[in-house]
């Protein structure tokens, strides 16, 4: 895993490079400390640098940027590719292949297939191919958008990088808050990309590239294409080999490395599978946190089960006076504000002083598999809204009792109630505050009148199934802008890379091409019976690495957190709507 960024500046040469260089490199030591390096090209238009946490090859000889044997292209990468080994031996006998690094197979795999090269790659990733020939620049995100890549352009001028705030301080444009963005973060709780907390940084989409070069600036989604296969008429005997094939195939992918890798374990199903089949390949490591308080602490379920795996168990018992403690590093090391991601901060940090580099991570099951609680209440919102839309007229609803009740509340039920699609539905589920507090709020903060709404590009009209709806606004929503982003920003924090097996392009497309009806099956009874694993030692109900900020909130945390957030909603609002808005004043407070 590394840190990527770069300027490609067409209007003029970029004669500061050195100091542009020494700030990108500072900014992000932390994403790549073993190494660092630059690129600039001989027109002087281009600037690519990278700092470098080594994974794989991890010798001087694959740092980059990676020029071509004949220097024409040089690259800069964060991410793995998982199937490397495979398409070295496609490029080998055609190109001189100096390195033992996925890196270098990336760049001569986009060499040979142009933009064809996706079709083949398995793999997270951000990365940038700069054509000294072309004078020609593509910058692309994996299909999930695991890795992340911001961009800024203006005056036929592209500045990007791995992170936000290294861009920002990059001090190559000028930045002002996005306040629509902002009111979309108190819906939700995240950032919807492209858009971002900054007005012109966008959030380059999963599953797209950008070409640049003199005469045109396009970007190309390079996935609309895709086609997942129809399994939908198999037996369960059938599905359940599929499942278990295509995971380990999967997992094997995910362990390709050249340094101790460790599994964050919570003791639920998604976790206890990764284990399951790791395990089969080699000794494992396993990581978990627990608490004091028992109603929060599960600890005692990831022990029995790394017993019964046989692996090498750590645990980490976490106090509040360690948040107090760790909390300003929290706040700063935040890209962009989010309600999530202390769990994830901790369990990095500990990893890192274990000597781990790389965790694997149950990330992505519920939403694969319906393991949330969101699956069985939009069944009923998706009924609701039949009846909504076809039979009861607006007037109607708005004349109950109830109805004028939860206004007065400004209550989210309020925006579930009037909501006229599955997306202002889902978002009023799963959402902090309601449409109204959230538009109080940001008037509050902007002095400005806040009018658009989250709305969602996605198209679910080819979706035949509610669960199957739910899911991708899990996938696409609630993962990739919000699980997956804390994922990368708190494991680099501690220069640790995540791995996320479910989430792999291959393994998910198999999963959506299954019968639904053993799928979505409760409790993910699918994973348990394919991977045979321990119903007798796993909890059913599992919370996952969720801390007890409730409870923690009635002590000093909380009186911090009151006073951040006084004058704007009142103390008494639930926790969660607390340290929504604390992080984001803090946030800003910070950076702007």
């Amino acid at each position: 895993m590394c840190g990527i960024a770069g300027i490609i500046n067409f209007g003029s040469t970029i004669d500061n490079y050195e100091n542009i260089t020494e700030t990108f490199h500072r900014n992000l030591k932390h994403r790549g400390p073993d190494a660092n390096g630059y690129y600039l090209s001989s027109s002087s238009n281009a600037l690519l640098c990278h700092t470098r946490l080594s994974i794989i090859d991890i010798s001087d000889n694959a740092n980059q940027p990676i020029e071509s044997y004949d220097k024409r292209f040089n690259i800069i990468f964060n991410g793995e590719i998982y199937n490397y080994r495979e398409l070295k031996k496609v490029i080998y006998q055609k190109y001189k292949i100096d390195t033992n690094s996925d890196t270098e197979i990336l760049l001569y795999m986009y060499i040979e297939y142009g933009l064809e090269c996706f079709k083949y790659i398995s793999g997270m990733f951000s990365f940038a191919i700069w054509d000294n020939v072309k004078e020609e620049i593509i910058i692309a995100r994996d299909s999930f958008g695991i890795k992340p890549l911001y961009y800024n352009f203006i005056n036929n001028k592209l500045s990007f990088c791995s992170e936000l705030k290294a861009l920002m301080q990059s001090k190559q444009f000028n930045y002002e808050l996005n306040y629509e963005a902002i009111n979309s973060y108190l819906l939700s709780g995240y950032f919807h990309e492209p858009n971002t907390i900054i007005n012109n940084i966008y959030q380059l989409e999963s599953g797209h590239c950008i070409v640049f070069n003199k005469n045109s600036f396009s970007k190309i989604d390079y996935t609309e294409n895709n086609v997942i296969k129809n399994n939908k008429n198999i037996n369960k005997e059938e599905t359940l080999e599929i499942v278990k094939d295509s995971f380990t195939k999967s997992i094997k992918h995910h362990l390709e490395s050249d340094v101790p890798i460790g599994i964050f374990l919570s003791g639920g199903i998604d976790s206890t599978s990764v284990l399951s089949v790791a395990s089969q390949f080699s000794e494992v490591n396993t990581l978990s946190i627990g608490f004091k308080e028992k109603k929060w602490d599960e600890s005692h379920i990831s022990k029995n089960i790394a017993k019964y795996y046989k692996s090498n168990h750590h645990e980490l018992i976490i106090k509040e006076d360690d948040l107090i403690e760790h909390l300003d590093d929290f706040i700063s090391t935040i890209d962009q504000p989010t309600i999530d991601g202390i769990n994830t901060y901790f369990t990095s940090k500990f990893a890192n002083q274990l000597g781990f580099k790389v965790i694997l991570s149950g990330l992505g099951g519920d939403e694969l598999f319906g393991g949330y609680s969101s699956f069985s209440k939009m069944k009923i919102l998706n009924y609701y809204l039949n009846i909504k839309n076809n039979i009861l007229p607006n007037r109607i609803i708005k004349s109950i009792h109830s109805y004028k009740l939860l206004e007065k509340q400004k209550s989210r039920l309020i925006d579930i109630v009037q909501s006229n699609n599955l997306f202002d539905s889902y978002i009023g589920l799963r959402g902090i505050f309601s449409k109204s507090e959230a538009l109080n709020i940001t008037k509050t903060i902007a002095d400005t009148e806040i009018n658009n709404f989250l709305h969602s590009n996605r198209n679910i009209n080819s979706l035949n199934s509610i669960n199957s709806k739910t899911r991708m606004f899990e996938l696409n929503y609630y993962l990739k802008n919000q699980l997956l982003r804390d994922s990368d920003i708190f494991g680099m924090r501690w220069s640790t890379e995540i791995r996320t097996p479910f989430i792999d392009w291959n393994f998910v497309s198999i999963i959506k091409s299954l019968p639904e009806k053993y799928i979505f099956k409760k409790n993910k009874q699918i994973l348990v019976e394919a991977l045979q694993l321990p119903k007798h030692i796993m909890n059913k109900k599992k919370q996952g690495f969720v801390f007890p900020f409730q409870e923690w909130l009635k002590k000093s945390l909380g009186d911090e957190i009151k006073n951040e957030t006084s004058l704007i909603i009142d103390n008494h609002n639930e926790w969660y709507k607390l340290w929504t808005l604390f992080i984001l004043k803090k946030w800003i407070k910070k950076n702007i």
